[in-house]
């Protein structure tokens, strides 16, 4: 039996949480971006604050229901662990409940990032608290010579962001 969460980021089997068609989202880029570049990311954010007049307004849409598709997603997740039967299946569900809770914990905080640029207060992006976590994770890619683009772990985090039928 497949986990919940291999279902939704696997290898593009159907998907059991989110309806509608995955599609590219102001989250599901602005993460990537984030966490592909974290050197580079105010340039690239700042370009995209002045190219989409919207993009404020579409990523506080895609954030809220990223959210609350995080919460279903962890409660279906835990769900299935509980009733898992043997050690390898329950150690990959766990994992997988791990996945989903770090994933809402950083799109948390790349939204108060977001959000505290609208006022200029923010932090530089490598200073805030989403910018160390993304600094962390690229710095031990690039040890590893994987870049994080091609991280299995990031990997199901993006599919699971662009499954958020955000337009």
């Amino acid at each position: 039996m497949q986990s919940p969460l291999m279902r939704v980021a696997g290898s593009g089997l159907a998907v059991f949480l989110f309806c509608g068609t995955a599609a590219a989202n102001t989250l599901s880029d602005t993460y990537f971006s984030a966490f592909t570049n974290p050197p580079g990311f105010e340039f690239s954010f700042l370009s995209r604050i002045v190219n989409e007049v919207d993009f404020y307004k579409n990523f506080d849409s895609c954030a809220t229901l990223a959210m609350a598709a995080l919460n279903e997603l962890e409660k279906q997740t835990r769900a299935s662990y509980t009733a898992c039967r043997e050690n390898s299946e329950c150690h990959q569900r766990a994992k997988d409940v791990q996945t989903v809770v770090n994933l809402r914990i950083k799109v948390r905080d790349l939204g108060k990032y977001i959000d505290a640029t609208r006022s200029k207060n923010a932090p530089d992006f490598v200073t805030s608290d989403v910018g160390q976590i993304a600094i962390l994770q690229y710095n031990v890619s690039n040890q590893l010579q994987i870049p994080v683009s091609r991280n299995p772990e990031f990997i199901r985090e993006i599919g699971i962001l662009q499954s958020v039928p955000c337009r």
